[in-house]
């Protein structure tokens, strides 16, 4: 197992691979992320010797200042494993790497305790606002 950083271009590249496994775990239509993927500009994937990808995380930035990791993901069969911290950690050390000073996800509350643990913290004062206009 390799978790590797990609580009725009290598995830071009490795477009049909990525929607195998989203479309896998997220139960959902090719074309529901195509656009998605086609569109992102980093990301951080879990990928076996044959090609395989196990966990993935698609990063949002400026590549400046922020960056918001979204759509992560791994395979239910590699959960509990250290997988997910594994590319945590390499995705934010990547954002660093880029000058990146804000990195933040949005995730669900349940999985509050894994992010802490993983050095994500709440910041008093702020709540994810979603337009609904």
């Amino acid at each position: 197992m390799e978790i590797k950083i990609l580009n725009h271009e290598e995830i071009l590249e490795q477009k049909e691979l990525i929607l195998d496994f989203y479309v896998s775990v997220y139960q959902t239509t090719r074309e529901h992320y195509r656009k998605a993927i086609e569109n992102t500009y980093l990301a951080c994937v879990l990928i076996d010797e044959n090609d395989r990808i196990w966990g993935s995380c698609r990063i949002l930035t400026d590549f400046s200042k922020h960056a918001h990791i979204i759509d992560f993901i791994i395979d239910p069969s590699m959960q509990k494993h250290g997988w997910g911290s594994k590319i945590l950690e390499r995705a934010a050390k990547e954002c660093k790497r880029l000058g990146c000073r804000y990195i933040g996800l949005t995730c669900a509350k349940e999985l509050f305790d894994f992010y802490a643990k993983n050095n994500f913290k709440t910041v008093e004062g702020f709540n994810y606002l979603k337009f609904e206009g």
